[in-house]
């Protein structure tokens, strides 16, 4: 039978009722799309988002989901996703590891949203149905999420947004049109009483919310009719954008001058015109609405610039914006209807659906990733030139190049480290159920494929080998150029059959795949949790060395890229070396302002020399210690597992992946559904189904795009279902059962044709002998025909009336299916019979099904036999030998079975289909649930992982991590960018965006200011800012704009006077330094300003402690660069202050980019530091 590894747990599917869908994509890269209780994430891989996981970490809905941040903290984002049920429970999965680190409960409560800090990466805040704004931390300690604010805001809170400066203020708004802003989060309290804004319109409702870019005083909200920007200082709303049916508003960084709008049926593209102080749409993409009671567009979701819909005709759309214009850049399918049907074939899934379209996964099981040899980038699966894995790997190699299988391998277990929030829970050990169906189960799953075949450089695509094999070439110029992602696309997908061995070179390295870098772990089945915990997120592989090796490795990879020359003249360079050498020893990698995150390298492994390191909060002043003793693997567990099942001391060479679950072909066949699909050799789908009395039977060509009718005319024209079809093992004949009467035999060769037909008097079952050239039919009295199949005609060679008939109470035959092992007969009174010997003449009883009213989910079939009447049994509709001795059974009441040396065992309960995907696991889909299961005759079912896993360089183990980074070949800023998205370094890719356009924050200001120049509520602000940003002739037209009638005239037109003064004077000195003695800043600001007096500004700000105040004032002037020494300053006070970001931020945009690499090598180590060697450029 087909051995296909399922790498998912469930796929959901459209329902008649419209549940409940809610999309995140996180910094990580990571898109996470849920479907009622399913949550399936997306890696991008290659330019295409690939499912990795696909589960069900609750029994109800998923209401609220939230990705792990981190983008302004100095460390690599982690794939950590929060996700909270209908019922109130908060999970904290990281998806890497694929384990829970942290839960919460929120009683009696509905979570309409999760948002991460960005500056505060162990942080995230909640928003209820009944108002409640919860600050949750997840703690380094066991598995608690701890709750630090809790306030009743008094109004649904269905969006939060935070401000993009410090991570402080808070802003949370209402579907129902209120909203609020929470100043200082970090030392709000409970009590604390916020006010509430409404928009001053009729029933407002609000659709979008979120900070202006740059800035933490002003708002964008959206609703149903207008956007709106209101000022929280002023708290005052001028319109922004007047178009109705807004859902989404996305501001694009890289050009600080447009917006996309997303609409229920479409999306635009608006411009600022600086002229006109207007916004015009520029482009526009509508979609086809496929319900007038739904919008098309469902869910938005935003992330470098791009846009991803997810519309209600189950498609993933990516929009991207280009030369002025949108486009959808991809298209990523979803199950678009209810699978009625599917089938197995070399790693393929083939579906069929109720509204009678043929949709195939791609062709990637049990394969291997290997470069092509075509390119100098080297593959995220290549092992490190010099890292340790490679004299491990080589001890285990024998003279010829093999594994060595004689040899123990000794397991070793190392700690799972997420930002140091250690899991100290052995597998065994149960949680505290938060409810049902939260689980979180370990398991390390490797199976044997090791073969010795050459490989291919090719995609072998989903043909039969023996019939029709064809290959398609990969063209390398489609995979590299220069706006993919070059380093990253060096991949093939090979078949297991054709997977090569690893080579030793002369220089002692290995060239290997991840089969072979396993080798040292062994199979095992971890327990399920206790305390119903039996439907949770599954487990990964555990990639981990022990800490010896890590110390090794960490030490070895810190002297990587030590030709870096960072050597400088300038004193002052000097001085700021020497004053961040204080940090480099003493925990300074640490995240900016929070003090209650810890350190992080990567999260699996983390140096020696951190382990006794520890953090004070500022909440509570309690200390976090870091703890690395907790494994997550019970090694008791783990070796009383293997020697149960006799692998003791015994490993497999490789490890098997799971199959591809991305939908890669789609095909409208009909317009009515199919029921039944099966795999034809040559990549080519049959597919058959009884609709408006005719009988359909089809065959699918993907390649030639053809959908051929197989029945003739007179065939299809008969009004009497087709009962069965069954295929010969090689899938290279068929036939078809039309009535239970006519059996028609066909071919699936190129030219699909009829060989012949046998006409029954009475109803038969039948089916193929293994090889497939004879045929068994059996009637309902039993009578066996036995058919010899040939090209050209089939003749009944013999027949004769079974034994077991002579016992009436065995049932009449409902199924019958033939195996190397014999025949197997499936009756109506629930019994299982083996025929084999001299002319099908032995009996032997394989299983019996009990009757529904009985409690018991085993039977013998050695037991006395006693009277059942028909009504009580259940009839066999269905039998799959997994093996000689194990049998998958399904009866006429949708339950499932499994037949093991006699017992029987209940498997599922309303079952409507289930088919063997391997000897173990089973598909199938449960009536009503909206999801198609994976179930395991051998305990809880654990995925293994897709292809895509080993293709994503945050889902690899550390020493291949840094292996593949530092091989990275990127030949300009854009591509450095795109390599930092991909390994999670997006601090780093902020160093890098802000060298390539150093007057972000400068545009980001100008577009406020032609948007407040334009109202008169707002001309004290416009003026400041038009001060800021020394457009002084701008701001001197302004106050002299001003009306006789103002209350300020007078005062504006003294301002407007000033501005002839060149140089700071006595005068002017003593004016503000009264007026800063007074507390009138602004006052004192704008008049520096106004004449000139940076200098005397930004260090006024140093010397009061506004250090943050005097690096916007220098970020955002276009003359900085004559600032470049004060900028440096500044910058050092902003370090000393925890304020990393910032002061790299201005590191960069001033120049010192070799300051900069030197501070980061220190954070990170020196693996990441060549990511930023355009600075220099």
């Amino acid at each position: 039978m087909t051995e296909l590894h399922l790498s998912f747990k469930d796929w959901a599917y459209p329902t008649k009722k419209n549940r409940i869908t809610r999309c995140a994509w996180g910094e990580c890269g990571f898109l996470a799309i849920s479907v009622g209780e399913v949550v399936t994430i997306y890696s991008n891989e290659i330019g295409q988002f690939s499912p990795m996981f696909m589960w069900s970490p609750f029994e109800h809905d998923v209401v609220a989901m939230g990705w792990y941040d981190g983008s302004c903290t100095p460390s690599v984002v982690q794939p950590i996703l929060a996700i909270a049920s209908s019922k109130g429970t908060v999970a904290v999965y990281d998806v890497r590891n694929r384990n829970v680190i942290g839960k919460v409960r929120v009683k009696n409560e509905i979570i309409n949203c999760i948002v991460w800090n960005p500056f505060y990466r162990s942080r995230f805040y909640i928003g209820t149905q009944n108002g409640r704004f919860i600050a949750c931390q997840v703690e380094d300690h066991g598995k608690d999420v701890a709750i630090r604010l809790d306030m009743n805001l008094g109004y649904s809170i269905d969006f939060i947004s935070i401000d993009p400066q410090t991570g402080t203020t808070i802003a949370v708004a209402s579907k129902c049109g209120k909203f609020s802003v929470i100043n200082n989060v970090l030392k709000a309290k409970n009590d604390d009483v916020v006010d509430v804004f409404t928009l001053a319109e009729n029933n407002p409702e609000i659709t979008s919310l979120l900070f202006f870019p740059g800035h933490s005083t002003f708002l964008i909200v959206a609703t149903s009719t207008k956007s709106v920007l209101f000022s929280i200082q002023q708290q005052i709303t001028i319109p922004l954008i007047l178009t109705e049916d807004i859902r989404f508003i996305s501001y694009l960084t890289k050009s600080n001058d447009k917006i996309i709008i997303g609409h229920s049926s479409s999306v635009s593209l608006w411009q600022f015109d600086f002229a006109k102080s207007i916004w015009n749409r520029k482009s526009i993409i509508n979609f086809s609405k496929i319900s007038a009671k739904f919008p098309e567009a469902r869910m938005f979701a935003e992330l470098d610039n791009k846009i991803v819909i997810v519309t209600q005709s189950h498609w993933i759309t990516v929009i991207e914006e280009r030369r002025d214009k949108i486009f959808i850049v991809q298209r990523i399918r979803l199950m678009p209807a209810k699978p009625l049907d599917w089938d197995f074939r070399k790693g393929s899934i083939a579906f069929c659906t109720s509204d009678g379209q043929v949709l195939v996964t791609s062709w990637t099981p049990n394969c291997i990733i290997q470069p092509t040899g075509r390119s100098d980038v080297k593959s995220s699966d290549n092992l490190c030139r010099d890292s340790s894995l490679t004299s491990s790997f080589n001890n285990k190699m024998n003279n010829n190049g093999d594994i060595d299988s004689s040899r123990p391998h000794q397991v070793q277990f190392s700690q799972n480290l997420f930002n140091g929030f250690d899991v100290q829970n052995n597998v065994n050990i149960a949680l505290n159920p938060l409810e049902n169906n939260l689980n979180n189960q370990f398991n390390h799953d490797f199976k044997s494929n090791a073969n010795k075949n050459e490989a291919k450089p090719t995609f072998t695509m989903l043909m039969d080998q023996a019939d029709d094999e064809i290959e398609f070439d990969v063209n390398n110029d489609d995979f590299e150029n220069s706006s993919g992602l070059d380093f990253s696309t060096s991949f093939v997908s090979v078949q297991a059959s054709h997977v090569r061995r690893p080579v030793i070179s002369t220089d002692n390295q290995v060239l290997s795949s991840p089969l072979f870098e396993n080798n040292d772990t062994n199979n095992e089945f971890d327990q399920e949790l206790n305390n119903g915990f039996d439907n949770g997120m599954y487990s990964g592989f555990d990639r981990n060395r022990n800490d010896q090796k890590t110390m090794e490795n960490k030490g070895h990879q810190r002297h990587l890229l030590n030709n870096i020359n960072r050597k400088t003249s300038n004193t002052h360079r000097k001085t700021f070396q020497h004053r961040f050498s204080d940090y480099s020893d003493s925990g300074f990698r640490q995240v900016e302002d929070d003090k209650s995150s810890l350190s992080l390298k990567l999260p699996m492994e983390v140096s020696l020399e951190k382990q006794n390191s520890s953090f004070h909060n500022d909440d509570n002043n309690s200390i976090l210690s870091t703890n690395y003793s907790g494994n997550l693997i019970n090694h008791s567990q783990y070796e009383s597992h293997n020697n149960a099942n006799g692998n003791a001391n015994n490993v497999n060479e490789t490890s098997e992946c799971g199959n591809s679950c991305k939908l890669l072909l789609c095909f409208k066949v009909a317009d009515y559904p199919l029921n039944h699909v099966m795999w034809a050799p040559g990549g080519r789908l049959i597919v058959w189904s009884f609709y408006n009395e005719k009988n359909i039977l089809q065959l699918v060509d993907f390649k030639r795009r053809r959908v051929i009718p197989l029945l003739k005319v007179q065939l299809n024209a008969i009004h009497v279902p087709i009962t069965r079809i069954f295929f010969s093992k090689d899938r290279s004949m068929f036939c078809v059962l039309i009535g239970d009467q006519t059996a028609v035999f066909m071919s699936t060769s190129a030219q699909p044709k009829q060989i012949g037909t046998l006409n029954f008097r009475h109803p038969v079952i039948g089916s193929f002998d293994p090889t497939g050239r004879k045929a068994v039919f059996i009637r309902k009295d039993g009578l066996l025909y036995f058919a010899s199949i040939t090209s050209e005609s089939i003749v009944v060679t013999q027949k004769f009336k079974s034994k077991y008939l002579h016992d009436k109470m065995k049932g009449e035959p409902t199924y019958i299916i033939w195996r190397s092992i014999g025949i197997l007969i499936g009756t109506s009174l629930g019994f299982v019979i083996l025929l084999n010997g001299d002319n099908y003449s032995n009996f032997q009883p394989i299983a019996k099904l009990k009757s529904n009213n009985t409690n018991s989910s085993n039977l013998n079939v050695n037991t006395p036999a006693t009277v059942t009447t028909a009504s009580q049994s259940n009839a066999i509709t269905f039998i799959s030998p997994c093996s000689d001795k194990i049998f998958l059974i399904t009866d006429n009441k949708k339950n499932a079975y499994i037949s093991s040396n006699g017992e029987v065992k209940v498997l599922k309960r309303s079952v409507k289909n289930i088919k063997a995907a391997s000897h173990e696991s089973f598909l199938y889909r449960v009536s009503g649930s909206g999801k198609l299961s994976v179930i395991s005759s051998n305990g809880p079912y654990v995925p293994l992982s897709p292809p895509c896993v080993s293709r994503c360089p945050l889902m690899i183990e550390e020493e291949k991590y840094h292996s593949q980074l530092t091989k990275i070949f990127l030949n300009s800023p854009i591509e450095a960018v795109k390599a930092c998205r991909l390994f999670g370094s997006v601090f780093i890719r902020r160093l890098i965006q802000s060298r390539m356009n150093h007057y972000t924050l400068n545009e980001q200001v100008k577009l406020l200011f032609g948007i407040l120049s334009s109202c008169e509520d707002f001309s004290e602000v416009a003026i400041r800012m038009a001060l800021k940003i020394g457009d002084n002739e701008t701001a001197k037209q302004l106050l002299l704009n001003t009306s006789p009638t103002d209350p300020h005239y007078l005062r504006n037109m003294n301002r407007a006077a000033l501005f002839d003064l060149k140089a700071v004077g006595e005068s002017v000195i003593g004016v503000v330094q009264n007026l800063f003695a007074n507390g009138k800043t602004e006052e004192a600001t704008e008049i520096l300003l106004t004449v000139g007096g940076i200098d005397f500004l930004v260090k006024k700000y140093l010397d009061m402690g506004q250090i943050r105040e005097a690096a916007m004032i220098l970020r955002i002037r276009r003359d900085s660069k004559d600032y470049s020494k004060l900028a440096y300053e500044v910058a050092s006070n902003l370090i000393d202050n925890r304020c990393l970001l910032l002061g790299l931020l201005i590191l960069t945009e001033f120049g010192y980019h070799e300051e900069v690499t030197n501070i980061v090598s220190r954070i990170y180590g020196d693996e990441m530091t060549h990511l930023l060697s355009f600075l220099n450029e």
